[in-house]
């Protein structure tokens, strides 16, 4: 009697455990992992799933493959978090995801919603940063002093190298700010402030960058 107790409890938490959501074999590369915007919409992208926001779904690729520096997804999948953990349904369509485009083709419902393309965070910041040189040079002014950004890139990333987990994205955002905000030092200066302030406080010890 007490095995079959055993037995029915080991079953009982078993068919408690929130079900995860589904993960390819080949996920999402990291560097791919960044947010998309186009016709007024953003989808933020991760390693197996797409998120939209206000929207109580995802977007998992059930099955991908990399090619080249794109990934590609052939099977997916809607996700929505329901009392038991993630509940899952077929849904029919391809993503295709490279450093500058998201593209959506989705059958059914959602096709008319999410289907086109979208551009990539990075290539947007790229894109912005190009437009203000080009409008400076088209107004003679000369370029923007950018010290204060590769200061604080310089800052953030040797404070990532001991601390990945805490500053690890800003030492990526920074790069981004390098190339987008060098015509706002107040911007790089201001993150330089904070993080020369927040090492102490964590134990850190500041480097040579930060000061």
């Amino acid at each position: 009697m007490r095995g079959l107790l055993v037995v029915l409890l080991l079953g009982s938490v078993a068919c408690s455990e929130d079900r995860p959501l589904p993960r390819p074999a080949v996920a999402i590369p990291s560097a791919l992992q960044t947010s998309y915007e186009g016709q007024g919409k953003t989808v933020f992208v991760y390693d197996t799933n797409l998120t939209f926001p206000r929207h109580p779904y995802r977007l998992v690729a059930l099955e991908g493959h990399v090619e080249g520096d794109a990934y590609v997804a052939t099977r997916l999948a809607r996700a929505s978090l329901g009392d038991d953990g993630w509940e899952t349904t077929p849904i029919g369509g391809t993503l295709r995801l490279d450093p500058e485009t998201l593209h959506v083709e989705l059958s059914g419902v959602e096709a008319g919603e999410w289907n086109g393309d979208y551009e990539s965070r990075e290539a947007r910041v790229r894109r912005e940063a190009e437009a203000r040189r080009a409008e400076r040079e088209a107004r003679g002014e000369p370029p923007p002093p950018a010290g204060a950004c590769q200061r604080y890139r310089d800052c953030v990333c040797a404070l990532s190298a001991q601390r990945a987990e805490i500053f690890g994205e800003a030492c990526s955002d920074a790069g981004r700010l390098l190339a987008s905000a060098a015509d706002d030092p107040g911007t790089c200066e201001a993150g330089l402030v904070m993080h020369r302030s927040l090492a102490p406080e964590l134990g850190l010890a500041l480097p040579p960058s930060c000061e």
